[in-house]
C-alpha cells in the first residue's frame, strides 16, 4: 500500500513540518504505554488547553500562559502555539527583530493519532494506536527526537532529565486524569456532552471524526 504523505497533509502543513528539518533529528528517548483508554479520549485530553492549570500546576504550568493559545486550521489537521511566561523578556520589542522561537511552544496535531511538539531545543512525537490484545486499549507512544545525539555524559543526562519531566507531566499526571475521563465516559447513563465555546481544538477534532466517518474513502 503506497500512502502519498504529502498529500494527507496538505500543502500548508507539510511546508511547516519541512521547515523543521525533521530528518536531520534522532531520537534519544522513547516509550511505548499500553492504557485501558479509548484513543478518542486521549486526542481529547491533549487537544484541550483549560487543564494544563489544574493537572500540571506542579510541573510546567509555572512556566507556560494558562487558557490562551493561537489556534489554526491546517485542513484537516491543525497548529496551536503556547506561549511561555519567558516571552515576556521581549514583549515590548519590536516583533520583526527579535526571535520568540524559544518563548513559544508549536503543537501540530496530525490527524487522526499524532501530535508533534516542537520545542525549543527537541521535539517531542506522541502517536496513539491500538494496544495489543485489547478491544478498546490504546497504546500511547512517545519519542524525544534531537539535533544531535547525545555522546557525552553531560549530554545524555541533559536528555535524561528532560524525559524524566515529560513522564511527571505524561505518565504521572495526564494518564492518571484520562483513566478517570475513561472510567466517566464509559457511563452509559451520560447524557450528551457539549464542548465549550473557546474548545475549538476539540470541536474541530470531532467534526473531522464525524466527516471521515461518513466518508471512509477521503477520511474527512
Amino acid at each position: 500500500m503506497k500512502i502519498d504523505v504529502a498529500q494527507w497533509l496538505g500543502p500548508e502543513l507539510d511546508d511547516a513540518l519541512t521547515s523543521f528539518d525533521m530528518d536531520s533529528y534522532t531520537c534519544c528517548r522513547s516509550g511505548d504505554f499500553d492504557e485501558e483508554i479509548n484513543w478518542k479520549v486521549l486526542m481529547d485530553a491533549f487537544l484541550d488547553g483549560y487543564h494544563i492549570a489544574s493537572t500540571h500546576a506542579g510541573t510546567v504550568a509555572p512556566y507556560f500562559y494558562n487558557n490562551v493559545q493561537a489556534w489554526r486550521q491546517m485542513g484537516r489537521h491543525a497548529r496551536v502555539v503556547s506561549a511561555r511566561k519567558s516571552i515576556d523578556k521581549v514583549r515590548e520589542q519590536d516583533p520583526s527583530e527579535v526571535d520568540i522561537n524559544r518563548h513559544i511552544t508549536i503543537a501540530h496535531f496530525i490527524m487522526p493519532n499524532m501530535s508533534i511538539l516542537r520545542q525549543p531545543d527537541h521535539l517531542e512525537v506522541l502517536t496513539f494506536v491500538p494496544a495489543p490484545g485489547t478491544a478498546e486499549g490504546t497504546r500511547m507512544q512517545m519519542r524525544i527526537l534531537i539535533r544531535e545525539p547525545a555522546v557525552t555524559d553531560e549530554q545524555k543526562a541533559r536528555w535524561d532529565k528532560n524525559w524524566d519531566i515529560l513522564m511527571a507531566v505524561l505518565r504521572d499526571e495526564d494518564l492518571v486524569v484520562n483513566r478517570a475521563l475513561q472510567h466517566a465516559v464509559s457511563n452509559t447513563d451520560l447524557p450528551p456532552l457539549l464542548f465549550g465555546r473557546n474548545e475549538i481544538a476539540n470541536q474541530h477534532f470531532h467534526q473531522w471524526l464525524d466527516r471521515a466517518l461518513d466518508d471512509p474513502r477521503h477520511w474527512g
